[in-house]
């Protein structure tokens, strides 16, 4: 369960097992199966299951999942994976067209995106974000009307933070309230078309940077906008809108 990302290029695997199944079953490997890293998907060729005369759940769950294995070959030669491993190896290296942010979205994290946000509208030149954030602020000039928020208010299952995170930066001889609800709201509008996504990525790297200089350094705070980024950059290189559900 998080915010989902999903590069439009259509397929073999998306046309015969429809869309839906196939993230819903990617999903549910992703969240089985014990991870090997960013974007692991493990399927049915890696699971261990019991034998015996009765069906356990977890020879329900392999028997499910099998279906994505007839596909492997497919997704690990589409331009559109943007998975970690590129080896081919494994199924890991498959279904990169899909990945998620997970809830509950980390309190750090969140702290790295408000860092992103505050180096696009300090630093413009260059970064298209600077465009975005203003965008979402004007649309949104209280975080508290924003869908982040009323997603937060869901509450601890959905961010460890229970309120947004908020500093207020000069622009123009003004000064700006920026918050946390309204950087998150900005990751999970969407489509994001092709010619957006280019920016989007030079945002999250900016950002990501900066981020590194403060000393928001750890690998698994930043991985997610690091991941969402790389899913990016891939749906540039195809030519293909970004979907996002959250």
């Amino acid at each position: 369960m998080g915010i989902e990302y999903l590069i439009d290029l259509p397929c073999r695997p998306k046309k015969e097992m429809g869309e839906e199944r196939l993230m819903n079953l990617v999903k549910k490997a992703r969240e089985n199966v014990p991870k090997r890293g960013a974007g692991t998907v493990a399927t049915a060729q890696i699971l261990e299951v019991p034998t015996g005369g009765v069906e356990t759940p977890e020879a329900k769950l392999r028997k499910e999942l099998s279906e994505l294995d007839y596909f492997l070959s497919d997704c690990m030669s589409c331009p559109a994976n943007a998975a970690a491993d590129k080896s081919g190896a494994g199924p890991e290296a498959a279904f990169g067209c899909h990945m998620e942010i997970r809830y509950p979205i980390n309190a750090h994290m969140e702290s790295a995106l408000l860092t992103t946000g505050v180096e696009a509208l300090q630093r413009p030149d260059g970064n298209p974000g600077h465009r975005m954030v203003m965008g979402v602020v004007r649309t949104n000039p209280k975080g508290k009307k924003t869908p982040a928020h009323r997603v937060r208010k869901m509450g601890h299952a959905y961010y460890e933070n229970k309120s947004a995170k908020a500093i207020k930066v000069e622009v123009g001889g003004s000064r700006i309230v920026l918050d946390t609800d309204q950087l998150m709201t900005l990751l999970m509008l969407g489509p994001v078309p092709v010619q957006a996504t280019g920016g989007f990525a030079i945002f999250l790297d900016r950002g990501i940077e900066r981020s590194k200089r403060e000393g928001i350094s750890d690998p698994r705070v930043l991985q997610p906008l690091v991941q969402l980024s790389t899913h990016m950059k891939t749906a540039r290189e195809v030519g293909r809108q970004v979907k996002v559900k959250f």
